[in-house]
């Protein structure tokens, strides 16, 4: 009895609540001709943004106010959206096998009948996708115009590192880095040439002594024959040590080179002019008269030619060797001021690159955003595709009949036998001779054996009648829930 009154209210209760029909429907995120501009967390945060706009207080009670879902006997506009709002459920649904990424979400809303939970959701879904496209062409376009911002003052602030690297270079030219192999090899050029430079000034110096003393012997010579009547002895010393010299020296260079080498031309000459100025001394000296002391031959005055001629060589030298080693100085001034040029010009380009990386990925971030706003006016860019209508509910999703039927079947059985449990505790008939020893200690000398009752026609009839009415039951609940299970997943 008590199992099937607690599955009897149990039944009765699911058939009287009311029936509520939710209808669901699937939106696909689309990625479509736009760079990725947000990854898995940005698709969340916006859907976690969009949710609460769709669900504001205006939103929802232009929808109470236009499909009126419920009805508004002694609701206030509040309670009926704070109900609407607890009826819409938004769930995102991750990549299979990637729970942390975002590929749909669905939206889904109960009504009291299958059309009207339609309705709302195919309106609630009409406000997500428009809302994306305005959310992010109005994101879009806060962020080009952010960019641009930040995008001018990049570009003046790298204007300014291009005018300092640019005035760095202008101002320490010579001393860059980039040129010092071009000082080494100017300081080697310099050195080769300030080598060169002073053996022509000691040559040029000997060739001074080397005139000086012709000239002195030689006018000793013209002194001493001028005044003897005898022919003078020889030619100046001086002038024979040089033709020595210079003929040893042509011995030398011809093992080295060919006639034609500019050398062995140049000493060739130098030696017939010295032997033509011997011949034309030794000429002077032998036609010497009682005046030849007294006046300047030919010869002295080729000397004194070649004298002031060696002179100014020497001096050409000097002022030469004077220009090399001031420019040798500076050389070596911008090579010992390389590593500190070096230091200070990557300090600058360091800054530079810097601040042209940042304004070449603003740039990035700005062609970005302007095509991404580009294709979200045009629909082509992030959508959210609906992938499944707004079902029409066939069947309510509350209350589950066959459920509640059941668990109605199982607290019935939990009912019977604690009611069983409890008539055995509360009954106090003795039904057996162990409970007899139980309550008396003394021991059973005889026992009436049970009157022998006649078999009467009401006896049976009652046995038939629990037969039967336990027969009804069982076909009652197995047929109802059956009907429940029926109920529930009928197309």
């Amino acid at each position: 009895g008590a199992l099937f009154a607690v599955w009897a209210a149990a039944w009765v209760a699911i058939w009287l609540l009311p029936a509520r029909y939710r209808s669901e429907t699937t939106i696909m995120i689309d990625e479509l001709q736009v760079p990725a501009e947000e990854g898995a967390s940005g698709l969340q945060a916006r859907l976690q943004t969009l949710t609460p706009q769709i669900l504001s207080r205006a939103r929802l009670q232009r929808i109470v106010q236009d499909l009126k879902p419920y009805s508004a006997n002694g609701f206030s506009t509040d309670a009926l959206v704070n109900q609407m709002r607890s009826d819409i459920k938004v769930q995102p649904l991750p990549v299979s096998g990637r729970p942390n990424e975002l590929a749909a979400f669905t939206i889904s809303y109960s009504a009291s009948s299958p059309a009207l939970a339609q309705q709302v959701t195919t309106r609630l879904t009409s406000l997500f996708i428009e809302e994306n496209v305005r959310t992010r062409a109005q994101r879009s376009e806060e962020t080009t115009s952010f960019l641009d911002t930040q995008l001018q003052d990049a570009r003046a602030f790298l204007q300014k590192q291009e005018a300092r690297l640019q005035e760095f270079n202008a101002q320490y030219q010579g001393q860059l880095p980039s040129e010092a192999q071009a000082n080494l090899s100017l300081r080697d050029g310099l050195d080769a040439r300030l080598q060169n430079a002073t053996q022509e000034l000691q040559r040029a110096n000997q060739q001074k002594l080397y005139l000086s003393s012709l000239l002195a012997q030689y006018r000793e010579l013209r002194i001493t024959g001028g005044s003897a009547s005898s022919a003078p002895a020889g030619t100046p010393p001086a002038l024979d040590a040089e033709l020595s010299r210079l003929r040893q020296q042509l011995a030398g260079l011809r093992l080295r080179y060919t006639e034609a080498h500019p050398d062995l031309v140049r000493l060739r000459e130098q030696i017939a002019s010295t032997e033509k100025l011997r011949t034309q001394m030794e000429q002077e000296l032998t036609g010497g008269h009682p005046e030849a002391g007294a006046m300047e031959s030919p010869a002295t005055l080729q000397i004194q030619s070649q004298l002031r001629a060696n002179e100014q060589e020497i001096r050409d030298r000097q002022t030469q060797i004077a220009g090399m080693q001031a420019e040798m100085h500076v050389v070596q001034a911008r090579l010992r001021n390389t590593p500190v040029r070096e230091q200070q010009l990557a300090e600058l380009t360091r800054d530079y690159n810097q601040s042209r990386s940042y304004y070449e990925s603003l740039l990035a971030k700005r062609n970005q955003s302007q095509l991404a706003g580009s294709l979200d006016k045009q629909q082509q860019g992030q959508q959210f595709r609906i992938l499944d209508p707004p079902t029409l509910p066939a069947a309510p999703y509350y209350p589950d009949r066959f459920k509640f039927s059941l668990g109605g079947l199982l607290l019935g059985a939990v009912a019977g036998g604690l009611a069983g449990y409890a008539r055995e505790l509360l009954d106090d008939h003795i039904h057996s001779p162990a409970e007899v020893e139980d309550l008396c200690p003394a021991p059973i000398l005889a026992a009436i054996p049970p009157a022998a009752q006649p078999d009467s026609w009401l006896g049976r009839l009652r046995v038939g009648g629990e037969i039967a009415g336990a027969t009804a039951l069982l076909v009652l609940v197995t047929g109802s829930t059956y009907l429940a299970f029926i109920a529930r997943y009928r197309d």
